[in-house]
């Protein structure tokens, strides 16, 4: 059975689970991105594929260790979206 908070649909209780982890990884992420990437301005995109993914899971309020998870699913957006991650695309 899926945990959610009383009186909420499956919808309301799902954006609350995401709303509740933007108002508590946004400045982390943000620090998080600010010293691994060159250009500043990438930063709110960064941030925003990352909410993005975590909007794609059924079920963000069973999340074990989520300082770790969503830390986790940030490295793999800077992996996926950062030529440095990625030397064979960067050649001629």
């Amino acid at each position: 059975m899926e945990a959610r908070a009383p009186g909420l649909k499956e919808g309301q209780a799902r954006s609350e689970g995401i709303a509740s982890l933007v108002r508590e990884f946004d400045s982390p992420l943000r620090r998080f991105f600010t010293r691994r990437v060159a250009d500043k301005a990438d930063v709110p995109d960064l941030l925003q594929e990352v909410f993005i993914r975590l909007s794609r899971m059924t079920d963000t309020l069973r999340i074990d260790r989520r300082d770790r998870f969503i830390f986790v699913v940030a490295n793999n957006v800077l992996r996926d979206v950062t030529p440095a991650f990625h030397p064979a695309a960067t050649r001629d």
